[in-house]
């Protein structure tokens, strides 16, 4: 019973967090007049470095980096359900959740120097997708903090270091 809830969760935490960033970048592209413009230049450089000179159409590179999004944000969303589960018995977990939230995200804010060189990056600047991020992550706190209860205070214990 415990596990269902907490793949429930995670599936739901990460369809929130991929649905949450898709519909910031639909809404910038087509505020730019380039409805999917941002989903077909990641799916476009993700199999540019996969498979070098073989050449897929637009759809196809949205469709794949659509179904790698969703399948990454379903990943992130199950490891965070299952970290707040074991908070119950270990609320330092927690602290370190909040590190590895951290060091992640300002991982994420150097993508654009990356891939500078690669023709539409300029438009995917750091500040979108640094907003991107904090959308998501508001989006699935919000849905952990509603479906998680004692999550702040086990939180609280965590960053204070007690047990």
């Amino acid at each position: 019973m415990e596990s269902q809830r907490v793949w429930r969760t995670g599936i739901m935490t990460g369809l929130l967090g991929a649905a949450s960033v898709a519909l910031w970048f639909f809404v910038l592209d087509f505020v730019d007049g380039t409805p999917l413009a941002t989903p077909e230049l990641l799916g476009r450089t993700l199999l540019g470095v996969l498979g070098k000179g073989v050449g897929f159409t637009p759809t196809a590179n949205i469709a794949i980096y659509s179904l790698l999004h969703v399948s990454v944000f379903l990943g992130i969303g199950i490891v965070f359900s299952a970290v707040l589960n074991l908070s119950r018995r270990v609320p330092s977990v927690l602290a370190g959740l909040s590190l590895f939230v951290v060091v992640f995200q300002t991982g994420f804010q150097i993508l654009p120097s990356v891939f500078e060189d690669v023709p539409g990056w300029a438009s995917l600047t750091w500040l979108r997708i640094g907003a991107a991020n904090l959308i998501s992550l508001v989006v699935m706190g919000w849905y952990l903090w509603r479906s998680e209860p004692g999550i702040g205070l086990r939180f609280t214990k965590a960053i204070e270091g007690r047990s």
